[in-house]
């Protein structure tokens, strides 16, 4: 059987740049905490184009750097194995600087309820092309399947982390569509090193 990705709102290129990480004031995520997505029996799954999957805010004092942009990596679990859920960067460094106070992601009638929680005194800035994005995939073989999957996303930006949950709905249809359904707002917190521990103080811990 032939299996179809679908793709809305367009393509357009992705980008991962590797980079050292760095100290990076406070951000928050606006996303989707549930997606529910429509598609034909046999399909892949689905990429979004040019709109955003989450929102990036900048809570701090200082600028987001076109450098520290490019440092974001995401971590995504899914609860059934086979399904994926993989956030695309793109379009780096064009959404760079983002001010203090600033919202930055592609947002059209599909992803407008992210911005329902873009706090009082914070400004929307809206970027072009594929920016923050998300590719959803089905098993392979495709199963046909209907029901829930939870995907537990961690995006990691300099020496900061934004952990979030959202929820796609898996739905049979003869059209493909994608439903925000609701969305919710997780705050950065700051990733502690680990202090390395010499045999000699482990030891003195028991003592």
């Amino acid at each position: 059987m032939m299996r179809m990705r679908w793709i809305l709102a367009g393509l357009a290129a992705i980008v991962v740049l590797p980079c050292t990480a760095r100290a990076v004031d406070r951000f928050d995520v606006i996303y989707p905490s549930r997606l529910d997505l429509y598609m034909p029996a046999g399909s892949a799954g689905l990429e979004l184009g040019n709109l955003s999957y989450i929102l990036l805010v900048n809570t701090g004092s200082t600028p987001i750097s076109a450098a520290e942009t490019s440092q974001i990596t995401f971590d995504c679990v899914s609860s059934a194995p086979g399904f994926t859920l993989a956030p695309i960067l793109g379009d780096l460094p064009s959404f760079a600087p983002i001010a203090p106070g600033e919202a930055v992601g592609s947002v059209k009638t599909m992803n407008h309820a992210l911005l329902n929680l873009i706090g009082a005194g914070e400004v929307f800035r809206v970027t072009t092309g594929q920016v923050l994005a998300v590719d959803i995939g089905e098993p392979d073989p495709p199963g046909n399947y209907v029901g829930v999957v939870h995907f537990s996303v961690d995006l990691h930006l300099g020496n900061r982390k934004a952990s979030f949950e959202t929820v796609v709905g898996f739905h049979l249809s003869t059209g493909v569509s994608l439903t925000f359904t609701s969305v919710a707002r997780s705050t950065s917190n700051e990733v502690v090193a680990a202090t390395p521990m010499t045999w000699g103080k482990l030891k003195s811990l028991y003592r």
